[in-house]
């Protein structure tokens, strides 16, 4: 940190307050005096000479002791510090003042006592004061910015972390059911057991190729679907009842990859070892894709680990908030859209 430079706030300070205060000092002090221009001229450019001094040795105080006490929890100590040295200060820059004042003047017109002394002290400390708070509010906001931001950071990479977690722990879980279930046909039907391993292959090539990108569209989520659904039927034997209405413009709009299947995939679960599951239904609305199921009597909601993958990816990306909701008799997904 360089502590003799002023910063973008100190620089506006010297063009606004300061001339203000300068000529304010200069017409309480002096103007009564019956000098005439020559000297008045001299003594306000002494006047404006030592308050740029004052200003810049004020600068340097603040960005030290900025330096040395920076945190919030230390104000009170940092303001009592630089009302200190602007004090000590002050005093010097004052009587080199009226030093001055004695050497330029003709004798007998300019009588300055102990109580001009004192009116230029005061005034000079509250120059100062008004600089050094206008500064200390930007510096506090500054400070505050910049934390909140490392802790954004901090926090966005936690989720990443916890994202990355979740999107890997999928893969065992969807491979080992997968399994299973070829296991079970090749037992009943290897007809259909054929069947299931060429959707199979199509389903995993897709579950590798986009799990690993942020976004995929509306119109390849639908195709991911519709793999997965067939992927059950075969599974089954049985048809799934889905039905999706025409997504029309919003066919562009993106969203996590494989969020629709993960939630078929816990409609699944839910009413596992029952096949014959709810009819499910898909349709947009707005800057929406919704997901709505019935349910059982006996339904018992608990976050899985495809939600919290869903949720997961939502908090990360920040485009929205993934949401579950009991909707009478049936539960309703509200997937945020994102428009690129």
């Amino acid at each position: 940190m360089n502590f003799i430079l002023p910063n973008r706030s100190q620089w506006r300070t010297l063009s606004f307050p300061f001339p203000i205060i300068i000529i304010s000092i200069y017409y309480l002090m002096f103007y009564n005096l019956g000098m005439d221009l020559t000297h008045s001229l001299n003594l306000f450019g002494l006047v404006f000479t030592l308050g740029i001094l004052s200003w810049w040795l004020s600068v340097v105080i603040s960005n030290c002791m900025n330096w040395l006490l920076p945190d919030s929890e230390q104000l009170p100590l940092r303001a009592l510090c630089i009302f200190l040295s602007q004090l000590s200060i002050e005093i010097v820059i004052v009587s080199i003042l009226f030093q001055a004042l004695d050497r330029v003047s003709q004798p007998g017109r300019l009588e300055l006592d102990q109580a001009h002394f004192v009116a230029a002290l005061v005034l000079a400390l509250l120059s100062n004061i008004i600089f050094n708070s206008i500064w200390q509010v930007r510096y506090i906001f500054e400070h505050w910015k910049n934390a909140l931001t490392t802790k954004e950071l901090l926090d966005q990479e936690q989720l990443l972390r916890e994202y990355r977690g979740l999107r890997e722990q999928l893969h065992p879980y969807f491979l080992f059911d997968s399994l299973y279930a070829v296991g079970r046909l090749i037992a009943n039907d290897l007809e259909r057991s054929i069947t299931y391993l060429d959707v199979l292959s199509k389903v995993y090539r897709a579950f590798l190729n986009e799990n690993k990108k942020e976004l995929c569209s509306l119109s390849q989520e639908f195709e991911h679907v519709m793999l997965y659904v067939k992927l059950l039927e075969t599974a089954n034997g049985m048809p799934i009842r889905l039905d999706i209405s025409p997504i029309g413009e919003h066919s562009a709009h993106y969203l996590p990859p494989f969020s629709i299947q993960r939630i078929i995939e816990d409609v699944k679960d839910y009413h596992y070892p029952d096949p014959n599951l709810p009819e499910i239904r898909i349709w947009t609305e707005e800057a929406y894709v919704y997901v709505e199921h019935g349910l059982h009597a006996h339904w018992n909601y608990t976050p899985s680990a495809n939600l919290r993958s869903i949720v997961g990816r939502y908090n990360y990306l920040k485009i929205g908030q993934f949401s579950v909701k009991k909707n009478g008799e049936s539960l309703r997904y509200s997937l945020p859209l994102q428009v690129k």
